[in-house]
């Protein structure tokens, strides 16, 4: 009996011994396990902190490049979707004394200034007029399809100084209803801001009119009566230099002043019919209007033309 008890309470402790072996492997094993999870979770961590700083680097980036662009203009091109609500603002004007080329043509831009809709052009555009001392403004819509028909009269053009090639000009309707209301038209170019008076070299320009290289003569019958087609364009460049000479001279409607601001040379084409429209840039990422095209002469390889800076055209002493 003694042996048996023996034999019983061996077994018992070699259980009992087994048993912790056992049982203190497992928990090793669970140890070991929960700790390989831990690193793991440890290194997906760190992984995606890495992750998050390699982005606030890259935004970083980005930003100090934005904000040491100079000037803080944006290089980036204008697309076609920022241009767009521009468009059917830039008009067609036709004055009415022929030359050897046809009728005097030339662009202009919608701007409703306080509780004036007027339009805004060249004053050279509009220097020689009908026999009623008109001229004709076109409309169109975005297809460039005709709207209808507004009269300016230059007589009445007014300007914030005698020192720029501009004219400012009240629309008058006189097509019996046919046209669309003053009220209806794009006046939006009149809401963006005026670029600053000094753009970087490089920055990104569009310029919207009608110039001549996108004029079509029809001849509409036998008899040689032709029918001119006008085309509004967009063409695409930068500003490449400035035009300093205005600080110092004047355009010859006055004797005597000068400007404070550079005009622009730019790398957009500017043919006769371009003068008169709109030129705009971007700042800040933002569109802003950088001022008129002008038209001046043939050049030895292109035709040449400059902007004429809308803080110029908008300066009074």
């Amino acid at each position: 009996m003694k042996t048996k008890q023996i034999l019983t309470i061996l077994l018992v402790i070699i259980l009992l011994i087994s048993g912790y072996y056992i049982f203190a492997s497992y928990q090793n094993q669970q140890k070991e396990t929960q700790k390989l999870i831990d690193d793991q979770q440890k290194a997906l961590q760190n992984a995606q902190q890495k992750i998050t700083d390699i982005q606030k680097s890259n935004e970083q980036i980005q930003t100090t490049t934005q904000n040491n662009t100079p000037n803080g203009t944006n290089q980036n091109s204008i697309n076609s979707s920022e241009i767009d609500p521009l468009l059917t603002g830039v008009v067609e004007i036709e004055c009415g004394i022929p030359t050897q080329d046809g009728y005097i043509q030339g662009s202009g831009s919608l701007w409703k200034l306080q509780n004036r809709y007027v339009v805004i052009t060249n004053h050279h555009v509009v220097s020689s007029t009908y026999q009623d001392g008109s001229c004709s403004v076109f409309i169109t819509d975005s297809n460039d399809k005709s709207m209808g028909m507004f009269k300016i009269y230059p007589a009445n053009a007014t300007a914030w100084n005698t020192q720029t090639d501009v004219a400012v000009l009240d629309l008058v309707d006189y097509s019996g209803g046919f046209s669309p209301k003053l009220s209806t038209l794009n006046f939006s170019i009149s809401d963006l801001d005026k670029c600053p008076d000094n753009m970087t070299q490089g920055s990104p320009l569009a310029v919207i009119g009608y110039p001549a290289f996108a004029q079509k003569i029809v001849q509409m019958d036998n008899s040689g009566n032709t029918l001119n087609f006008d085309s509004r364009t967009v063409t695409n460049g930068i500003i490449s230099a400035y035009d300093n000479s205005i600080k110092f001279q004047n355009w010859g409607f006055s004797t005597t002043g000068s400007l404070p601001y550079g005009n622009y040379f730019v790398t957009n084409t500017i043919d006769h019919g371009n003068s008169g429209g709109i030129a705009i840039s971007k700042y800040n990422g933002n569109l802003c209007v950088l001022g008129i095209p002008t038209w001046l002469n043939a050049g030895v390889s292109n035709n040449q033309g400059i902007v004429q800076n809308i803080q110029n055209i908008m300066y009074v002493k």
